[in-house]
C-alpha cells in the first residue's frame, strides 16, 4: 500500500483535474492489492524448483506464455489496451528497445520464500539470475498482457524502469481491480510483496 500511495502523491501533486478518476482508480487498486498481499501471506507455498537456495512457487498460471514482441513499438495506443495507463509510459520516458521483433518465451515468478512476506528489487533481481532468468522488460510485459495475461495476479516488469534525478526507480506492473485493468509504475525501493509475479525471460 505504502507503494502505491507514494506513487499516488508524487505523480499527482501536480496533476489536473481531468485525473482524478485515475489517482481514485489507483488507491481502489491500492486497497485491493493489500488485502490480496493479507490472503497470500497467509496461504501455504508449494516448491516448484530450487536454485542456490532460492524456491520459486508456481501457480497454474505461472506457465511460461509464448508471444510475438515489437521491441521498437510506439507507446502510442496502448490506453486502448487497458483500462488505466500511467500518464508516464510513452516514448520519452520509456524508449525503444534494442531487438527488433521476435518471438517470446515469457514466464512470471513468484520469488518468495515460504513464509516471506516482502522482498527487495536487488534480491528478486538476484534470485532471477540465479534461476537463469533475466527481468523482462516494458515491451515483453505489454505483449504478455496481449498474449495471456490473468489479471487476477500482479506481475512487474524489473527489466525496463524510469530513473528519477535523485537515483529512485519506477518500473512497469500489470494489475487488475474488479475486471478493470491496469497498465501502472511502481517504485522498487519500497519491496513487493507476496502477491507479486516477476515477468522473466529464460537467458
Amino acid at each position: 500500500m505504502k507503494k502505491l500511495l507514494l506513487a499516488v502523491l508524487v505523480f499527482g501533486c501536480n496533476s489536473s483535474a481531468s485525473r482524478v478518476s485515475e489517482l481514485e482508480f489507483a488507491l481502489k487498486k491500492c486497497q485491493a492489492q493489500s488485502a490480496k498481499a493479507d490472503k497470500s501471506a497467509a496461504a501455504p507455498a508449494t516448491t516448484l524448483a530450487s536454485t542456490a537456495s532460492v524456491q520459486v512457487v508456481a501457480l497454474e498460471q505461472d506457465k511460461p506464455t509464448v508471444a510475438t514482441v515489437n521491441y521498437s513499438q510506439p507507446w502510442e495506443g496502448v490506453k486502448d489496451e487497458f483500462d488505466l495507463v500511467n500518464s508516464r509510459i510513452t516514448d520519452e520516458y520509456f524508449p525503444s528497445e534494442a531487438g527488433g521483433t521476435a518471438t517470446v518465451s515469457l514466464t512470471p515468478l513468484k520469488l518468495h520464500h515460504e513464509g516471506e512476506v516482502s522482498i527487495s528489487t536487488e534480491e528478486a533481481e538476484r534470485r532471477l539470475d540465479a534461476l537463469g532468468f533475466r527481468p523482462a522488460t516494458g515491451r515483453e510485459l505489454r505483449a504478455f498482457a496481449k498474449a495471456d495475461y490473468q489479471w487476477e495476479l500482479m506481475v512487474v516488469a524489473l527489466g525496463s524502469s524510469l530513473v528519477h534525478p535523485n537515483g529512485l526507480r519506477n518500473v512497469p506492473g500489470l494489475d487488475g481491480w474488479h475486471g478493470r485493468r491496469g497498465l501502472s509504475l511502481y517504485w522498487t525501493d519500497d519491496g513487493w510483496n507476496s502477491s507479486w509475479r516477476f515477468l522473466a525471460v529464460r537467458k
